[in-house]
C-alpha cells in the first residue's frame, strides 16, 4: 500500500456499515490486499473469491460465459455476489456485491479485441460492476495499446497469420519470445526480416534472444538486413511528432495497481463514503461509467423473478440487534399480522436467548400464484407499524429457507410441524422426507414449535412422533408460556374478507 490516499479510504469503507461479498478474476489483485491489510475489515469484507480458471468461472455463472471478459460478465459476477451478501451478511446491514473481470498484460498468448493473439499488442480491459439494493453500476476500462500504432499492430498480425503455418521453430523459443514481444520496439530489422520470411529470426532478434535457427534461404535468394538504433530522445521525438502512440507499457503490476484503485473506488461509492481517490489513468485510457438505479417496485420484481433471493426491511429499533449473526425466523403470509404473531415471536426469542427476530414472507406460493407487489407493500407496512424486521424471499419451502438462512431458528406452528414430517407431503416417500429434513439440520436450523389447534383440537409438539435423528432438530414452546387460539384466516372472516 505505497500511495498515502489508499489508507484513509479503506478505513472509510471499514467504518460504513456496508458489508461486501467480491468475485474478482483477471485483475484487482491489489485491492483485495489493501482491503484485508488495514484494520475493520471483518466490518467490510464477507468473502473474497477469484474465479480465475475458466471452470471456475463456469461454476461460479453456472453456465459457460460468452465472453469471460465482458460487461455482461461482470454485471453477472456482481449480482450472484450480491446474492451471496445477503445471505452471509449481518440482519439488517446494506450490502455491496462487487464484480471484476479484466484482460491485463499477460505473459501467454490468448485471444484479444482483434481477434488476433494478444501478445503481438492487444488493448488491456477491464469490467468492473457493483450491485446494491437499488443500484446497478458499471465501468469498462480500456488502457492504451502501447508502443505501436494501427497499422503496425494490423502488419504484424496479418503476417503472422498467414506466415505462422509455414515457420519451424523450437515451441519454447516461440512461448519465450511470443511471452516477451508485447513488451520491446520493433527494430527495422524485424521488418527488413519480416519481408523475406525469417520472421522468428527477427523476433528473436528483437526479443535479445540467442537460439539456433536454420534457414532456408538458397544461393539465388538475396537477403539484406539492415538496423538502425534509437536513443532516448530520438524515440520521444518519434512519440511527439505521432510516429509511435505510446513509451513504455505498463506491466502486469502497475495494470493489477490501477484496476485495484478503480474498484477500492467502486467500492467507496457503494457505501457512500467520501474519500481521496487519486486516478493513474492519462488521456489516451479510455473509461466509461455507466449506473442504473432500482425503484422499490423494481426491486421487488427482481425478487419475484428470481433475480434476487431476498429483500429486507429493517424495521426493528432493537440497537444491537444488527450484530447477531443468527435469526429467530417466524415464517408466514401474515395476512393480517396479529398480535399472536408477536407474542409467538417474543416469546421464541426469550426461549433462544440470542439472535435477530424476524418475520418472513415468501412472495412465490407453492400452490398459489406469487404475491403482486402491491400486495407485498401493504403486508410490509404493517410490521413498520409496530418496529418489526421482515424478509420478503422466494422461497415457499423450509428445506429452501433453510439453504437461504443458514444456523437460523424457524419458529413454527404445530400444523404446520405435522406437516414437515408427515411422509405425505413428500411423495408418499418417507426416505425422501428423512433426507430432506437431513438436509435442513446439516445447515444447522431448528425448528421451535408453538401450540396450535389442529383440526379443532390444540396440539403441542409432544402429540407427533417425530423421527428418533430429527428430534434434536425441534424445540416444543410451553403452552404455558404461548398459546393464543387466534389465526388470520378467522380475523379475515369476521372482516368479511
Amino acid at each position: 500500500m505505497t500511495e498515502a490516499w489508499i489508507r484513509p479510504l479503506v478505513e472509510a469503507i471499514h467504518s460504513s456499515p456496508t458489508q461486501a461479498v467480491l468475485y474478482l478474476s483477471g485483475g484487482a489483485s491489489q485491492a483485495l490486499g489493501c482491503l484485508m491489510s488495514v484494520p475493520g475489515a471483518t466490518n467490510t469484507v464477507l468473502e473474497a473469491v477469484v474465479p480465475y480458471s475458466r471452470m471456475s468461472m463456469i461454476q461460479l455463472l453456472g453456465k459457460i460465459p460468452t465472453h469471460y471478459c465482458s460487461q455482461q460478465t461482470a454485471q453477472e459476477m456482481a449480482l450472484l455476489a450480491y446474492n451471496r451478501a445477503l445471505k452471509l451478511s449481518s440482519p439488517g446491514s446494506p450490502v455491496l456485491g462487487v464484480g471484476f473481470t479484466g484482460s491485463l498484460a499477460s505473459t501467454r498468448p490468448k485471444l484479444g479485441d482483434h481477434r488476433f493473439l494478444v501478445f503481438i499488442g492487444p488493448n488491456s480491459r477491464f469490467y468492473l460492476s457493483t450491485r446494491t439494493s437499488d443500484r446497478l453500476w458499471v465501468s469498462t476500462v480500456t488502457l492504451s495499446k502501447g508502443l505501436r500504432n494501427r497499422e503496425q499492430e494490423d502488419a504484424i498480425s496479418s503476417h503472422l497469420l498467414l506466415k505462422v503455418c509455414n515457420i519451424h521453430m523450437d515451441l519454447s523459443i516461440m512461448s519465450y519470445v511470443a511471452s516477451k514481444l508485447a513488451l520491446i520496439a520493433v527494430s527495422e530489422t524485424f521488418w527488413k526480416c519480416f519481408l523475406h520470411g525469417n520472421v522468428w529470426k527477427a523476433i528473436a532478434n528483437a526479443c535479445k534472444v540467442q537460439a539456433t535457427f536454420v534457414s532456408h534461404l538458397t544461393e539465388s535468394d538475396v537477403s539484406d538486413d539492415c538496423e538502425e538504433r534509437f536513443t532516448e530522445d530520438e524515440e520521444l521525438e518519434q512519440l511527439i511528432n505521432g510516429q509511435i502512440c505510446f513509451k513504455g507499457l505498463r506491466n502486469r503490476e502497475q495494470e493489477d495497481a490501477i484496476s485495484s484503485h478503480l474498484l477500492l473506488k467502486a467500492i467507496a461509492n457503494a457505501c457512500k463514503v467520501q474519500a481521496t481517490f487519486v486516478s493513474h489513468l492519462t488521456e489516451s485510457d479510455v473509461s466509461d461509467d455507466c449506473e442504473e438505479r432500482f425503484t422499490e417496485d423494481e426491486e421487488l420484481e427482481q425478487l419475484i423473478n428470481g433475480q434476487i433471493c431476498f429483500k429486507v426491511y429493517p424495521f426493528s429499533n432493537v440497537t444491537h440487534a444488527s450484530k447477531e449473526e443468527r435469526k429467530i425466523i417466524l415464517s408466514g403470509s401474515f395476512n393480517p399480522l396479529h398480535e399472536g404473531h408477536l407474542k409467538l415471536l417474543e416469546v421464541a426469542t426469550s426461549i433462544c436467548g440470542n439472535g435477530y427476530p424476524c418475520f418472513e414472507i415468501s412472495a412465490v406460493n407453492a400452490d398459489k400464484p406469487p404475491l403482486s407487489v402491491s400486495q407485498i407493500k401493504d403486508r410490509v407496512k404493517q410490521f413498520e407499524k409496530f418496529g418489526k424486521t421482515v424478509i420478503i424471499s422466494n422461497q415457499p419451502f423450509f428445506y429452501k429457507k433453510a439453504e437461504l438462512f443458514p444456523g437460523s431458528s424457524f419458529v413454527i406452528g404445530a400444523d404446520t410441524a405435522a406437516r414437515l414430517i408427515n411422509p405425505k407431503y413428500y411423495d408418499g416417500d418417507y426416505g425422501k422426507m428423512i433426507d430432506i429434513l437431513t438436509g435442513c439440520k446439516r445447515t444447522g436450523c431448528t425448528f421451535l414449535v408453538g401450540g396450535r389447534n389442529v383440526d379443532g383440537v390444540f396440539k403441542v409438539l409432544e402429540d407427533f412422533n417425530v423421527p428418533e435423528m430429527l428430534k434434536d432438530m425441534f424445540i416444543s414452546i410451553p403452552a404455558e408460556l404461548f398459546r393464543m387460539d387466534i389465526s388470520s384466516t378467522e380475523i379475515r372472516k369476521s372482516q368479511g374478507c
